[in-house]
Formats: C-alpha cells, structure tokens, sequence
C-alpha cells in the first residue's frame, strides 16, 4: 500500500515515474540550534527509500560563498553519523559520504548527521543575521516531508523572521511556529511535497553585535599597503640605478639632408621613425614606384584613377617592396592596367601582412636598429615593475571578504604594465632626438588614464581601498616601465640612418624657396621625387605649399586633362584610395562549486536557498 501511494504521488504531482529516482526521501527532520559565537549545530536525521541497491547517500555542504562578489568561507566541524562515514572538502564544498561501500542497501534506511557550522564574524552594519539554508536547493529527488526546527538563544519578534521555500530565488512564504522557551524561542513548520533543488531557507534579524566570539575574517590589507610603499620605493631605485648604468642617451646629430638614405624607400622611413606601417606609406610608396617608373598613373575622369604596370621591381628589390607591388599588381602583365576598385581585398591583404612582416625581417643582423642586449635590461624592469602595483592590488584584496577579487584586479594589473610598457618603449625609441622630456610628458597620459579608471572601478564596486596608495603604485609602476624604456638604444646603422632620415625632415620643413628653385631647375621632378617621403613623414601637405609659386612641369609618370595642381593630386588620389581600399581584415567582407549567497539586507525577507549552510545531496 505505502508503495502504491508513493508511486501516485509521483504520477499525480510530480508528473515523473517512480523508476526515474533510484532513491525517494520519504522524510527529512533539520534542527538547528543557533550559536552566539556563530557555530551552529546542525542535526539532519533522513527517511529514505531506496528503489535501487545503493550504498547511500553523500551529503554536500558548501563552505565557499560568494556574496556580491565577496568570498566568505565556512568550516563544518565535529562531524557524527549513525552509520560508516567519510569526508572531504573538493572545490568549496563538503563532502560527507555516508554508507559503506561494500553493502548495498534497498528500500527504507534512517540516517543521522550532525555537524557544526562555524561561520565568520557578521559584517553586516546596523544588524547581526543569521540566514541559513535549512534545507538546499541541490538535492537531486523529491523531499516529501520536510521539518525544521531552530533555537534561537535570543527572544525575537515575529516581524524579524522570514521563512522561504521554493527554487533559488524564490520569496514564497513558509508557515511557521514560534514557541517561548526559557532561555530563548524555538521556531518549527513543517512543508510537504518538496521538488528537485527547492529549498527552505530562514532568515532572522539580531541586535547589533548579538554575536560574540565568531572566528575574525581574517585581513592583511594593511600590511599590503604599507609594503606597497617599501616595495615602490626599492623598485623606482633598482629602476634608476639600471637607467644610471645603462639608460642614458646621447642626443642625434641633425643636419639638412636633400636625399632620403640610399636603399631606403618610404616603407622603411615609416618603420625606422615609427615602427609600423599604414595605408598612408602605400600611397607613398605609389608615388615612390612612379618616380622610379615602374607605374604610371591616369586620371581618365576627375577623382577616378586607373594604374598602368611600367616594368617590373628590379632584383635588388627588398623582400617587403616585392610582395607589396606584385600585390598591389596582381595577375597584371607589364602595360596593362588596374583599377584600384578591382583589386582583391582579401588576396592583397594578405599581400600587406606579408609585406609588414618582411619589413620587420629587413631591419635584422648588420641592419639591426636596436641593440639586442637592451631589450633584456627593459624586460627586467618591466618584471619588476610588477611588484608595485601587485603588492596594491593586495592592499585592497588580501582579506577574506574582498580575496574573491584578487584574481580579476590582479589580471588587469598584469594588463595595464603589459601594454604600458610597450606603448612607453614604442614612444620613447621613436622619439625624433632621443630626449626622454617629450617622451615622460607623452607617457603620462596612459598613467592619468589607468588611476582615473582604476579609483572608478573600485570606487564603484564598493571595494575599501587607499587612493595614496593606488596612485603611489600605479605611479611606481609606471616610472619603472618607462626608465626601463630609456635603456633601449640604436645601433651604429640604426643611428645613422634615422639621422639622415629626420636631416630629411629638417630640409623638408625649413627649406628655403629660392633654394627649392635653384633644385628644381637641377632636376625639375625633384618635387615628386621627394613627395612620397614627405607623405610617410606627414609633411605633405607643407611640402606642395612651398611648390605653390614654382612652376612645374606635369611629371612623365601622371596623365591628366584636368592639369596639375601639386597638391590635389595627392588629396585626391587618397581619399579614393581611403574609399575603396582596405588593409585591415577586418574591413574586408566575404550542482558542485562555490555557492552564491544572496544579500539579505536590513528589512529584506531574504529568499530561497540564498543563505549559507544547505546543499544538497545524492545516492552512490
């Protein structure tokens, strides 16, 4: 008969047969007895049917909790049982196994447990809060009776205990019974037909400091932050007395050249001042194959150019200007043209990517721009300058309720002096003299950026955190990345050619009229020979204006019947090229862990399974 009614009531209610649970908890008694030092003993006592062998039940109690991004860990201690026993706690939970496993068990079986649940102080302002998951949402059947009962050593209005039930979240109401006992109140119910990972959950507001003796949460943040400031100080001078060793500079020796360095087409001006290459050195290195009359360029109607193969690259061609050209020039024979909407983005992209990596590949061995052995003494400081900002990170996270947080303040830390360090050394090796003034006042702009975002961040998300100490860091940190950038020097090649590269420049900005007529009249394509240098040096548009009272003749390489105008025919080839050419890939188309805890509040009813303690359970 009993079997018969358990099997209709899984038919009736739970709409699930019976043979798909190979255990039913027939009845589940909890009793709590609430300890002023926040050690609560627990009694769990288990009616249960086993529809299949198994040797028993494991219990799963979690001792991990995250509350709002806070860890809280729990201890479960003293543990007793009425039958053979083991545990253990595996990835923030507690796992008592109960059974023996070589008897296997079939039909009704009692269990008993009992355990202390020791939590930590409460934190909570304005109230202490004992809010406990009687029973948890991770048991894995139905439950179909389930009792409470909790003492509580303190009288409390009814008004400030809420009992809920249901799946985690859930507010529905538990009826409940409070009884007045000598040294306190007892609260019990009783709730029937439970499902799968429903919970009952109880919540109860105390008097403020009503706890007295509860395990401190262990803090070291203090000490964090006063190491923050020695570890700072002993970093910034290992970072100096490296930069006195090694990171002083001599300054470039800058005089009017009216030649870019020979062998050196603009893609290789870009990469020695800048150490990349964009869209703006292909329009330069265009004008650069015309002026050395491997193309030729028509404007067949205002704003549309079309693109005339001359010749092909000649042997002694660098790698990189190879697979850019015949890139650009794909499957097109010498007198035949192209029309730049025609190219394959997709193919010539890959063309780009292949040029960029062979243009880093041009500056190794005897053309080597930076000495090897300096980038070991940067990477060095750059370690160190870890240790600074680490050592904050722990001055806000190193206690037990904000340690959750470590991990992911700990990343961006490792991010921020990862990229900063490459963004200070990309400024400071490019800066045009070697003086490190415009470089320091360039680098800061990143470290007022990463304080502003960082005190946001924290400010935020509620963390209790020194703002001198975040910026002594952070300040730290950073001084330490960027003298470990000064400690990068050019070789001897390396030195002489940007030398030639900025005298280059010098001419480019500062030449003289006259001086510009008397070089014309010596070669009158003196203009367009040095535009595509004056393009990657960003000095275009100042080198046409000092053309505008020069008479020139149109060059052999351009065809037009709109005429000439120095200055439009760049402006307006590239912003067609802009419109309809892509280096970028981008443009081109073709039940066992840490539980969580909800936040109770002052005035708040709390709701199912968001307490600590609970769980659940299964057969084995």
């Amino acid at each position: 008969m009993k079997k018969f009614l358990i099997c209709l009531f899984f038919l009736s209610v739970f709409f699930t047969p019976l043979f798909a649970y190979d255990y039913l908890i027939n009845e589940m008694n909890v009793n709590v007895e609430v300890g002023k030092n926040a050690v609560h003993k627990v009694t769990e006592d288990y009616n249960i049917y086993f529809s299949e062998p198994r040797h028993g039940i494991i219990r799963m109690i979690p001792v991990l909790y995250n509350q709002e991004d806070v860890r809280v860990t729990a201890k479960v201690l003293n543990i007793q049982c009425s039958t053979p026993f083991e545990s253990e706690v595996e990835d923030g939970t507690m796992l008592i196994r109960l059974g023996d496993e070589h008897t296997l068990v079939r039909g009704d079986k009692s269990y008993s447990l009992k355990y202390d649940y020791d939590l930590p102080e409460d934190v909570n302002d304005g109230y202490d809060d004992f809010y406990f998951n009687l029973l948890g949402d991770g048991w894995d059947v139905p439950v179909l009776t389930f009792n409470f009962s909790v003492f509580i050593p303190i009288s409390l209005e009814e008004t400030r205990i809420w009992i809920t039930s249901g799946r985690y979240g859930s507010r529905q109401p538990v009826p409940f019974n409070i009884k007045e006992v000598s040294d306190g109140i007892i609260i019990s119910g009783t709730v029937s037909e439970l499902m799968p990972n429903e919970a009952v959950t109880i919540r109860a507001e105390f008097p403020d400091n009503w706890y007295e003796g509860a395990r401190k949460l262990w803090d070291y943040r203090e000490q964090f932050r006063l190491a923050s400031f020695f570890v700072s100080c002993f970093g910034i001078i290992i970072g100096i007395i490296v930069y006195m060793k090694y990171g002083k500079r001599n300054p470039l020796v800058i005089t009017a050249r009216f030649e870019p360095p020979e062998g050196f087409n603009p893609m290789l001006v870009s990469q020695l001042l800048y150490g990349k290459f964009n869209q703006k050195d292909l329009t330069a290195m265009i004008f650069y194959w015309a002026d050395k009359g491997y193309l030729k360029i028509t404007e067949e109607k205002k704003g549309y150019f079309v693109f005339t193969k001359l010749s092909d690259l000649p042997s002694s061609a660098s790698d990189h200007e190879r697979d850019l050209f015949y890139g650009f020039f794909r499957g097109v024979g010498i007198n035949e043209k192209i029309d730049i909407k025609k190219i394959n983005s997709s193919s010539f992209y890959t063309s780009v990517e292949n040029a960029k990596t062979s243009l880093k590949n041009f500056f190794t061995g005897a053309k080597e721009l930076y000495n090897k052995k300096d980038k070991s003494k940067c990477s060095f400081l750059t370690f160190i300058s870890f240790f600074p900002i680490f050592s904050c990170v722990f001055g806000i996270t190193a206690s037990e309720l904000e340690i959750g947080r470590s991990f992911v303040f700990i990343f961006v830390a490792l991010m921020y002096v990862i990229v900063y360090s490459g963004i200070v050394t990309n400024i400071s090796i490019h800066s045009e003299n070697n003086s490190i003034s415009i470089p320091l006042l360039k680098s800061l702009i990143p470290v007022i950026l990463a304080v502003f975002g960082a005190y946001f961040f924290l400010y935020v998300n509620f963390v209790d955190f020194d703002i001198k100490s975040l910026i002594v860091s952070v300040l730290s940190s950073s001084l330490i990345c960027f003298l470990g950038s000064l400690c990068i020097h050019l070789t001897d090649y390396g030195k002489e050619k940007k030398e030639h590269v900025l005298g280059l420049k010098e001419f480019i900005s500062k030449a003289e009229i006259d001086q510009l007529k008397r070089m014309i009249d010596d070669n009158p394509e003196y203009y367009f020979h040095i535009l595509s240098y004056a393009i990657v040096l960003n000095l275009e548009d100042k080198w046409a204006k000092k053309f505008d009272s020069i008479r020139m003749e149109q060059p052999s390489w351009y065809v037009s019947d709109y005429g000439l105008i120095n200055a439009y025919l760049y402006s307006s080839l590239l912003s067609h090229m802009s419109r309809n050419l892509n280096l970028s890939r981008a443009e081109i188309r073709s039940g066992r862990g840490t539980a969580h805890i909800g936040g109770g509040g002052f005035g708040s009813s709390g709701f199912s399974g968001g307490g600590f303690g609970g769980g659940g359970g299964r057969s084995w």
